[in-house]
């Protein structure tokens, strides 16, 4: 028994990093899609100051979506963090 556990667990070792890079970022298929960029990609880490950043909604497929900017012309924003 103890046997089919560490296969098992060996398994899980070489599968599990390779699921969760090609889940970090999957998309659902049925939503758009809004993505936010900061300048030089800062992380939002303050809830008082605001960061630069550009954005761009996808369709993403969906004939009843628009969307808003593109990768060659993004919109702007500022982004502060909350919660």
């Amino acid at each position: 028994m103890i046997k089919i556990f560490e296969r098992a667990a060996t398994c899980l070792r070489h599968i599990l990093p390779v699921f969760l890079r090609l889940t970090r970022f999957a998309q659902s298929g049925t939503l758009p899609v809004l993505h936010i960029n900061t300048v030089d990609r800062k992380p939002v880490t303050s809830k008082t100051v605001y960061l630069l950043s550009s954005y761009l909604i996808e369709p993403n497929g969906l004939a009843e979506a628009e969307g808003y900017g593109s990768a060659e012309k993004p919109l702007q924003l500022e982004i502060k963090g909350r919660g």
